[in-house]
């Protein structure tokens, strides 16, 4: 077979089935995808701080919800300026299928120095998947260059290995523990109540100050008046 239109169709398969709205990749897909998003879409809503970083495993019946930034779907995730930074910036994913753990780091500064982003276990993905890559932008346009990747095959104990052999890894569901899952406080609907009631709180303590400095006052002003009348009798 032909390699140039073996790829041709290859490209073509995968624009009909792999591009999408999320990132541009296609949504409700079916694996991992670590996002690295460089704009806030919440409006506000959103507690994290962009640039920010996060990890996703879905099944294919989940959605990606672009105007929350992925908030409910999301397993954890972390705020990291890799935006507009003038050194090479560089994150590690690593997934141990032994220990069914995800774990990401950054090194930002590119000072040789890994720091954690998340780490989150009872993750089940399965084997012969492939890793893709994929970006898109709004009306806000930014330059980010892929610079080069790297791949390792990680190391594990002799046990875990005959177990893992003895598994048809091929026809796992990509599935995470629900206690995994980090919520998005702020963008939860209890989170909206919450804060709404400490928003709420906020300004009635502070009314409640008010009223009380202005009484103090208001009290000695009066005190003040009546002293001076007093004195205008004598």
């Amino acid at each position: 077979m032909d390699v140039e239109s073996s790829y041709d169709k290859f490209m073509h398969k995968c624009y009909l089935y792999c591009l999408g709205p999320v990132f541009g990749s296609k949504n409700f897909f079916s694996g991992l995808a670590v996002f690295f998003d460089t704009y806030s879409n919440a409006n506000g809503d959103n507690a994290a701080d962009h640039p920010y970083i996060s990890a996703m495993v879905n099944n294919g019946t989940l959605n990606y919800d672009h105007n929350r930034d992925g908030a409910y779907s999301q397993i954890q995730g972390c705020s990291a300026s890799f935006r507009n930074n003038g050194a090479e910036t560089y994150a590690l994913i690593q997934y141990l299928g032994s220990k069914e753990t995800l774990t990401v780091m950054t090194d930002i500064d590119s000072d040789g120095e890994w720091k954690a982003c998340l780490q989150v276990s009872g993750i089940r993905l399965p084997t012969s998947y492939f890793i893709g890559l994929s970006a898109a932008t709004g009306n806000l346009a930014d330059n980010h260059d892929i610079v080069g990747l790297k791949f390792y095959e990680l190391e594990v104990e002799k046990d875990e290995q005959t177990v893992r052999s003895t598994e048809n890894t091929d026809d796992i569901v990509p599935f995470v523990k629900t206690e995994a899952v980090k919520e998005p406080v702020e963008n939860s609907p209890k989170g909206h109540s919450t804060r709404r009631m400490t928003k709420a709180f906020t300004w009635f303590f502070w009314i409640l100050v008010v009223g009380v400095i202005v009484c103090v006052v208001g009290f000695f002003v009066y005190k003040k008046q009546q002293e001076a009348a007093r004195k205008r009798f004598f």
